[in-house]
């Protein structure tokens, strides 16, 4: 804690800091998509459209009607929606920081393995 006056303040997390953590516990799993030995073939590259929304591909991909599009954006925004709830919390305590990170972290490596059988299947 850090003293101003006669007020004591709390430690916060920096926004800055906050999102970019977030977003690298839950991208970092997902690299397996880049670093396999496969073809860049029209598999491949709609897989690519679906990359901005792997991290939570196992839990929205059960959910969710096998519309392309429909699947598509509901990942899209539930990442988005996932990243911004996560990060705006872990910018509140130090503690709840790490405790986003484990959850971000933990959500997308589920999700990779997820994502993984179903793209070599």
């Amino acid at each position: 804690m850090e003293t101003k006056g006669n007020k004591i303040k709390p430690r916060r997390v920096h926004l800055g800091l906050a999102v970019a953590g977030i977003l690298a516990a839950l991208y970092v799993p997902q690299l397996w998509f880049f670093l396999m030995d496969s073809q860049w073939d029209g598999y491949w590259l709609h897989w690519l459209k679906l990359f901005p929304g792997l991290p939570v591909f196992f839990p929205v991909a059960v959910l969710t009607h096998p519309n392309e599009t429909l699947t598509m954006w509901s990942l899209w925004l539930t990442t988005g929606l996932v990243a911004a709830g996560l990060s705006l919390i872990s910018q509140r305590k130090p503690v709840l920081y790490w405790i986003g990170l484990t959850l971000a972290c933990a959500l997308s490596a589920v999700s990779a393995f997820g994502a993984y059988s179903v793209f070599k299947a």
